[in-house]
């Protein structure tokens, strides 16, 4: 839910412009279709429910950390008024592959490869708003939920499109990666 991440968004931050974009995001997600592009994200999963939470409790909620491959369809992106479709295709979002409490969400770093060559890598430290601005943030607006994700913002080069067969793996230290095949859906 968002792109908090320097290189998305240091110009208009630095002009004072930047805002916390949220947006929706279906429950069920897959990981097939088209030629989606992918980006690596970091994820907290709440483990219990939390509204008007101040920036310096926001953490209290979170039950642990995961990965994730934010997929997007292009063609939906371009045509749709939204990013509904674009983001939220059954087979979009993969997780995992564990949750881990714990770890430090401000001092992680994230890659991504795509068919064993590294095409990302940022740290979270870099992140434009913290996990718990974020969070804070949203929870003006929206209560979470236990077992709901948080998707924190990527950084580096948006990736070419992703082609039937290839091999995404998004991977950080603690948490391990999480491997993905495109699977073009028929």
């Amino acid at each position: 839910m968002g792109e908090p991440a320097p290189r998305h968004g240091a110009q208009a931050a630095a002009a004072g412009r930047y805002r916390l974009p949220l947006r929706e995001r279906a429950h069920r997600q897959r990981r097939r279709h088209r030629h989606p592009e992918g980006f690596d994200r970091a994820g907290g999963v709440r483990g219990k429910k939390a509204k008007h939470l101040p920036e310096k409790e926001a953490l209290g909620c979170i039950a642990g950390y995961t990965l994730g491959n934010d997929l997007s369809e292009r063609a939906f992106q371009r045509s749709d008024r939204t990013l509904w479709r674009a983001k939220n295709i059954d087979t979009f979002k993969p997780m995992g592959p564990v949750v881990v409490p714990g770890i430090d969400p401000m001092a992680q770093r994230i890659g991504v490869r795509v068919n064993g060559r590294t095409v990302s890598e940022y740290e979270t430290k870099d992140m434009i708003f913290s996990l718990a601005h974020y969070i804070a943030r949203m929870t003006r607006y929206v209560t979470l939920h236990p077992g709901d994700v948080v998707w924190l913002g990527c950084d580096g080069p948006t990736l070419p499109a992703l082609e039937h067969g290839d091999l995404v793996e998004v991977v950080n230290e603690a948490i391990g990666v999480l491997a993905n095949r495109v699977v073009r859906e028929s």
